[in-house]
């Protein structure tokens, strides 16, 4: 059972399902900015008995069956559901992608996010294959009646970390993928724009930590890592903390927030006279 709770903690609605036993536990829940409720299990299971043609499906078991699946969206918002006026059964989510599915191991990024717009975004793999995909998938079905699948980044490389931007902005960390697995090159830290435009931020580097600057109009990030407008090998002194914004003018896209050095440590304690 899933439920909607007021600001007075009251449970004024949600999903139910008559036989708790036929589904799988829930592993991740995220809550769309229009309101939808999207929902990992934690595996794929039997949600119909015929394909988008029509036709049975012969071993629905499998997990490459188009009628099994793994990821679903609530067809009403959570402000429908609290106003107790719409369907609660399982008839109301929707399966988003059946072809793919999702390993809570295999990133260190939020499950599920989100941009303005409430596309959806999240690192899936075909059932079978190694290889995992980033992908956005548009809010509203089309009109053949599928939502439709964009990739951000592609199988060729290895995701560690994402975030998207209000905008549709998206940074994520990655490196070079052989046969679907880490290559054991240094991560790159880049950037696609909402038009698609890709940019380098940093590289060479082995543990990238960012995060997006919120209420800007821009798409800014704060990481920590080595210097993005040095031509240098990245080491570990070359390591700070930099807000980086990819609208800016090559060469002044990055600035250094506090003053590091090797002793990492003086910063992390607080220690740094010039940063306290």
């Amino acid at each position: 059972t899933f439920q909607v709770i007021n600001e007075d903690g009251d449970a004024v609605g949600g999903l139910t399902a008559d036989d708790p036993y036929a589904i799988p536990a829930v592993s991740t829940v995220g809550v769309s900015p229009d309101g939808h409720i999207y929902l990992h299990f934690e595996r794929k299971f039997i949600y119909r008995d015929a394909d988008d043609d029509g036709n049975a499906c012969q071993d629905p078991w499998s997990e490459s069956s188009p009628c099994s699946c793994q990821l679903f969206k609530s067809v009403y918002t959570t402000e429908e559901m609290a106003a107790e006026t719409v369907s609660s059964d399982l008839a109301s989510i929707k399966c988003i992608d059946w072809q793919h599915s999702i390993d809570v191991w295999s990133s260190n990024a939020p499950i599920f996010q989100f941009d303005a717009a409430s596309n959806v975004y999240y690192l899936a793999h075909i059932p079978g294959d190694s290889q995992s995909v980033v992908y956005r998938v548009t809010p509203e079905e089309n009109e053949d009646g599928h939502f439709e699948l964009t990739e951000m980044v592609n199988a060729n490389i290895c995701v560690r970390d994402y975030r998207v931007a209000p905008s549709g902005g998206f940074f994520y960390v990655g490196e070079n993928c052989i046969g679907g697995r880490w290559s054991g090159d240094n991560s790159f830290f880049r950037y696609v724009s909402p038009e698609g435009s890709l940019a380098e931020v940093s590289s060479g580097w082995w543990d990238y930590k960012f995060e997006i600057v919120e209420g800007q109009n821009s798409d800014r990030v704060l990481f920590y890592g080595p210097d993005p407008e040095s031509g240098q090998v990245a080491s570990w002194d070359s390591a700070c903390l930099f807000e980086f914004d990819p609208g800016a003018e090559a060469g002044s896209r990055s600035s250094k927030l506090v003053s590091c050095n090797n002793n990492i440590w003086e910063w992390l304690e607080l220690r740094r006279v010039d940063d306290v």
